[in-house]
């Protein structure tokens, strides 16, 4: 039992304009409910992504178990892929088994595309290295870039790509945290996924413009005041992902991934 992150992938495709608030489903192998967790500990709702065909386009989550059942988190994001929809430092708090619905709009032929980033203080089963900044900040030995040419992107769906796909340059047996990303063109959420993340995906938004994603997880773990950086090994490089999801499809090689790792000098 440990902390964990787990970003759950939602999406409704629509052959033409739909209003709001059209409902969307979570894709294969993830679930809208809230995992079980012991009720001693916490769980949050830290981040919510979104992407439509376009700006403006409203989303909302919602749940009895929340503030209310009504309008729930309503928001109309002037940016897609969305960027900072709750704020870091208030998380909303989530109930064991809960079951969230989600809905979105577009106003063109689209797959509407929603990705909620759930913490969890104590989760059954996983103890995913994460760490604070404090944590990281005394260790770091190298900084390194990592370029990931992503394979196909299919809507309504994560593509799971090795970060090997493109390079293979990472020390053997050193621990490398994960600082950030970059992304070349917008990809609606970007993050990774490995034995050392208890193979749940942890994940952002893929902006191109003004979010500094290139210390992402950093800016996540500050503003939170939680463990948000993940730490792997490079002996475990040819299982850990770069995962991806998007409203429209890529084709292979069509979307660039640069992860910012730190080497340390030791396991944090």
């Amino acid at each position: 039992m440990g902390r964990a992150i787990d970003t759950v992938l939602a999406f409704s495709t629509q052959a033409g304009a739909a209003a709001f608030p059209t409902a969307l489903a979570a894709t294969t192998g993830d679930t809208l409910q809230v995992r079980s967790f012991d009720r001693s500990k916490s769980a949050f709702l830290q981040s919510v992504i979104y992407s439509s065909n376009a700006a403006g386009q409203k989303a909302r989550v919602q749940s009895p178990l929340l503030h209310d059942n009504v309008t729930g988190l309503t928001w109309q994001p002037g940016e897609v892929p969305s960027q900072w929809m709750l704020p870091p430092e208030a998380a909303v708090e989530l109930r064991t088994i809960d079951t969230l619905s989600v809905f979105g709009q577009c106003g063109a032929a689209t797959t509407i595309t929603m990705g909620l980033v759930n913490y969890y203080e104590d989760l059954d089963g996983v103890n995913a290295n994460l760490f604070s900044w404090s944590d990281i900040r005394g260790l770091i030995r190298y900084v390194k870039s990592v370029e990931v040419s992503l394979s196909a992107i299919a809507v309504g769906a994560w593509t799971d790509t090795l970060i090997t796909n493109t390079e293979n340059q990472l020390h053997a047996d050193e621990y490398y945290a994960v600082l950030g990303y970059q992304v070349n063109p917008a990809v609606d959420i970007i993050g990774v996924k490995g034995s050392a993340t208890g193979n749940l995906r942890i994940c952002g938004p893929g902006p191109v413009s003004s979010l500094d994603i290139a210390e992402y997880f950093i800016t996540f773990s500050e503003k939170s005041k939680r463990p948000c950086i993940p730490v792997f090994n490079s002996n475990d490089r040819t299982a850990f992902f770069v995962s991806a999801a998007n409203h429209a499809a890529l084709g292979g090689g069509a979307a660039e991934v640069f992860l910012i790792l730190a080497q340390l000098t030791r396991r944090p």
